[in-house]
C-alpha cells in the first residue's frame, strides 16, 4: 500500500469520526431528556471505537451506576460499582 493510500484511508476516518462527533454534539443540544441522550451517546461511542461493548456510568448517593451498555457490557446496566 502506497503511502498516499494510507493518507486517504486514515483520512477517511478521521472524517467518519468527525461526522459522528458532529452528530453527538447535535444531540447533546437538542434534547433534554437524559435516557435518550445517554443511549443516543453509546451507540455512538459504539460505532466510534469499533468496540464490542460501550458503557456510560453515572453518580447516584455514592456509588457509580451502569446507566446504558450496548453490546457484550448491555447485560451490566443498572450494575453498582462501590
Amino acid at each position: 500500500m502506497s503511502e498516499l493510500e494510507k493518507l486517504k484511508r486514515e483520512n477517511e476516518l478521521l472524517r467518519k469520526n468527525l461526522e459522528n462527533l458532529i452528530r453527538i454534539t447535535e444531540n447533546l443540544v437538542s434534547t433534554l431528556d437524559i435516557d435518550e441522550l445517554l443511549e443516543t451517546l453509546v451507540g455512538r461511542l459504539a460505532e466510534i471505537t469499533n468496540a464490542d461493548g460501550t458503557a456510560i456510568a453515572l453518580f447516584d448517593d455514592g456509588n457509580l451506576i451502569i446507566k446504558k451498555a450496548t453490546g457484550v457490557i448491555a447485560k451490566f446496566v443498572g450494575l453498582k460499582l462501590p
